[in-house]
């Protein structure tokens, strides 16, 4: 969990977005990565399941997961 907060903080501090995934919370996040691996098709998966949370831009978005 520690290294996840570290992680958290560095992401936050170099990108103007983060798009945390929390596969413990949410299982059904996994399945966005389970068909094409493009980067469209990702961002519309995970803008239909995160709605406004999630935000998009080019060089200044990172997502960031949790598995444990």
């Amino acid at each position: 969990m520690r290294k996840d907060f570290f992680c958290f903080g560095f992401c936050k501090k170099n990108y103007k977005h983060v798009v945390y995934l929390n596969y413990f919370e949410n299982p059904h996040y996994a399945s966005v990565f389970d068909g094409s691996l493009e980067i469209d098709n990702i961002v519309m998966m995970l803008s239909a399941l995160l709605g406004s949370e999630a935000v998009f831009e080019a060089g200044e978005t990172v997502l960031m997961r949790m598995i444990w």
